[in-house]
């Protein structure tokens, strides 16, 4: 549905609650908001909203390669610790090897989501998605850790040498955040409810 003018009042409130009633079914994606909040298009579909989504996620990280590149040549090196120093959240004792940067990282951060995340990259189960290899014998991944509130955070981490070092913990950009956030519930039906 694009909108190539400003609808009167009545107009406009016709069409947008056929959309919102279309993305309560699944059936449409979110609208895409144009100029003084005004309705341009809306996706016509969740899977695209979603692969869009992701995209944009996969574009964030990539977008922060150079950075992620700089910490690595750190001097000092990996620390490698009990998880519970560099996550106050979590009591594992399970041991992690980080980057330093990746302190200042986590300083403002308390959230059970990210440490349990941590716990996994310590455990060597933690699954994410791969960014392209930057030599023959480390692989880096990534991970978009969501929780309710509108913050989201990139875990990123890397195998080399048969060890996992987590070398950030970067903030999403807001949109990426929104886009990730859960939908809310429908309203239950009043009609459905044996109301006249």
């Amino acid at each position: 549905m694009t909108v190539p003018y400003i609808y009167p009042l009545s107009e406009a409130r016709t069409q947008l609650s056929h959309l919102v009633k279309a993305m309560v079914g699944g059936d449409s994606g979110p609208a895409l908001m144009g100029q003084y909040g005004r309705p341009q298009a809306a996706l016509v579909a969740w899977d695209l909203f979603d692969h869009m989504r992701d995209l944009l996620s996969e574009l964030e990280v990539v977008r922060a390669l150079p950075t992620l590149q700089a910490r690595i040549t750190h001097p000092s090196g990996v620390t490698c610790a009990p998880l519970s120093t560099l996550s106050p959240t979590t009591a594992s004792q399970e041991p992690i090897c980080f980057w330093p940067d990746v302190v200042g990282d986590l300083r403002t951060l308390s959230s059970p989501d990210i440490a349990t995340a941590l716990e996994g990259i310590a455990e060597g189960t933690l699954v994410g998605q791969a960014l392209p290899d930057e030599g023959q014998d480390e692989q880096w991944s990534w991970l978009l850790v969501t929780s309710a509130d509108p913050t989201a955070h990139y875990l990123i981490w890397r195998d080399v040498d048969d060890r996992t070092e987590l070398v950030a913990v970067l903030p999403a950009g807001d949109l990426v955040a929104r886009a990730w956030q859960p939908a809310p519930e429908p309203e239950a039906d009043q009609g459905s409810e044996g109301q006249p």
